[in-house]
């Protein structure tokens, strides 16, 4: 019996000797960002997305975007995917770089590992076969990690990028948004405030670019990036429109009495192995506001038949919202670093 269990633990024993020796060549001045000793880093093919999907499993809490995506990454030429492999051929990391804001942006994405090779850094020799091989003359390279101290935080740190809090955010299940949405009508109501307008891309756009003061000030629109779908894209007309036409992303404006911007939103619906989300970023400055785009995000994800909200938000309303969030069922709560790297 004891050389029977001896048997089965020695692939995986074999597999963890492997690579280790693959991460400590990769941390040497000589290294290459493709290991030789153990793991064997490579791009992704079409014949990797059965173990790419299987390692997604449970990340996000079964609600990670790779199974959905990972088809579309494949045919899209301002992506770059890449994979390890151990010695018994199985696919144990994977990330990728995609180049967006007009070709200003490359980032860092969807890193993963599968878990009993975790805290080894063979992600880490991914990302750097990846990075050896991109043109970032020029360019920024950026990548956005959920919470200090998780093992992205230290492959960002270890490239030399530096750390910038960027938003917050929490998770609510759809009943417990339908529960909150007379509440929020209330304190809506309450508090008087303007109208939430539905705008096209151009038009917010339009109405945001010259306030400079609503987007720098006070960390309102933190490195005047847009965050959505898990990542941060440039403010820009062209990003807006994008975002609208690939994603069908829906931008809602507040107006104070002189019809000026006062606060806005991006929201839209997205597909996911276990149902939809409603994803939605809220650019508020005050409690009022922040509850006038919540109401009207809930209601949208309710009509699209999400199961679960993704709310974000910039940090600077997380003190404001503390005490509304100890109220509520929250699923989650997220701070998000954005790491960048000027080339």
């Amino acid at each position: 019996a004891n050389m029977a269990q001896q048997q089965q633990q020695q692939p995986e024993l074999k597999l963890k000797a492997a690579a280790a020796a693959a991460c400590a060549a990769a941390d040497s001045p000589a290294s290459s960002a493709s290991p030789s000793v153990g793991v064997r880093t490579r791009p992704v093919t079409e014949a990797d997305v059965p173990a790419l999907i299987r390692m997604s499993e449970g990340i996000y809490g079964g609600y990670d975007y790779l199974p959905f995506l990972v088809h579309g990454w494949l045919s899209d030429p301002n992506v770059s995917m890449a994979c390890a492999d151990a010695e018994n051929g199985d696919v144990v990391a994977f990330a990728l770089l995609i180049t967006r804001d007009q070709g200003k942006t490359v980032m860092i994405h969807a890193v993963r590992t599968v878990a009993a090779m975790r805290g080894r850094g063979i992600a880490k020799c991914v990302v750097r076969y990846l990075l050896e091989r991109a043109d970032l003359k020029g360019k920024v390279l950026k990548a956005c990690v959920w919470n200090e101290g998780t093992a992205s935080c230290a492959i960002m740190k270890g490239l030399g990028m530096e750390s910038v809090p960027f938003a917050s955010g929490f998770i609510v299940t759809m009943a417990e948004g339908v529960r909150l949405l007379p509440q929020l009508c209330e304190l809506e109501q309450q508090n008087a405030r303007g109208a939430l307008v539905q705008v096209q891309p151009a038009e917010l756009y339009a109405e945001l670019k010259d306030r400079r003061d609503l987007i720098r000030g006070d960390e309102f629109l933190p490195a005047e990036s847009i965050f959505l779908d898990w990542a941060p894209y440039e403010f820009s007309e062209h990003t807006l429109q994008l975002l609208h036409d690939e994603q069908h992303a829906r931008y809602l404006v507040e107006r104070d009495s002189a019809q000026m911007a006062r606060s806005f939103s991006v929201g839209y619906r997205c597909e996911r192995v276990l149902g939809p989300l409603w994803n939605c970023t809220i650019y508020a400055r005050e409690l009022a506001s922040f509850y006038c785009h919540m109401r009207w995000h809930l209601q949208k994800a309710q009509q699209a038949g999400a199961l679960k909200v993704f709310i974000f938000y910039p940090n600077r309303m997380g003190d404001l919202l503390g005490s509304f969030l100890a109220t509520i069922n929250v699923d989650a709560r997220r701070s998000v670093l954005m790491f960048e790297k000027h080339y």
